[in-house]
């Protein structure tokens, strides 16, 4: 795992026996993970591999028969894993619901590769780990490219501002890269019909306490 991974999955996964190595970064991890698997090894790659995709999907079709009238959705954008399962649902049962996706301005991984019309690899340096992918799948890069309403890009300042007000109005505390989704919600507000029915998706809250301290101290300082 990517030495800022958080320290809840960092434990969590010991917890469940496995023995954790810690990389410098999602790249290293990526990389190890591969020599492991031309060791003779099963990967089981987080976001690219179709029944992960299609894992998601269940979450989108919980959401469809919780909200019927669905017109937009938002979702936060790492490896393109979740945006991927999202598009399949929703687009096979609700063509005309809008999809945005949001990712961070300093890990826009889908962003350059949509731009480059083939996967990029970046070097992340967001402060979310599970928005920090060094690349995207392909399949999420063909359905983003087809479906995807827009793509907005939030700074770190605008998800922990966000992650504070679900943890203070909401009693929710969603970790950086699910409270993404209300930090997009807030840039494509005026964009949207009087009609509309948004939906964030809210999809962790793996940021430990320590991290989620450490986030409100440097949004107080205006990320100095």
């Amino acid at each position: 795992m990517p030495e800022n991974a958080s320290k809840s999955s960092i434990e969590a996964t010991r917890d469940y026996g496995a023995t954790v190595e810690l990389l410098p970064d999602a790249v290293a991890a990526f990389a190890r993970a591969d020599e492991w698997a031309e060791q003779g090894r099963t990967a089981l790659h987080p976001f690219d591999n179709a029944e992960q995709i299609a894992g998601n999907g269940l979450i989108a079709l919980e959401i469809m028969q919780d909200c019927p009238t669905l017109t937009d959705i938002i979702v936060s954008i790492g490896g393109g894993g979740l945006i991927a399962g999202i598009i399949s649902a929703v687009k096979a049962a609700k063509p005309d619901v809008r999809i945005w996706g949001v990712e961070p301005d300093t890990a826009p991984t889908m962003r350059r590769a949509l731009d480059a019309g083939e996967i990029v690899n970046i070097k992340p340096a967001s402060l979310s780990a599970t928005l920090s992918a060094p690349f995207v799948g392909e399949a999420a890069l063909d359905l983003c490219r087809e479906h995807l309403e827009d793509l907005i890009l939030v700074s770190d300042l605008d998800m922990i501002a966000a992650q504070q007000y679900f943890i203070k109005r909401e009693d929710l505390c969603p970790e950086l890269a699910a409270a993404s989704t209300l930090a997009a919600a807030e840039r494509i507000k005026d964009r949207l019909p009087a009609y509309a029915q948004l939906v964030l998706l809210i999809c962790g809250c793996n940021d430990s306490a320590e991290d989620v301290a450490g986030y409100a101290k440097l949004l107080e300082s205006g990320g100095a």
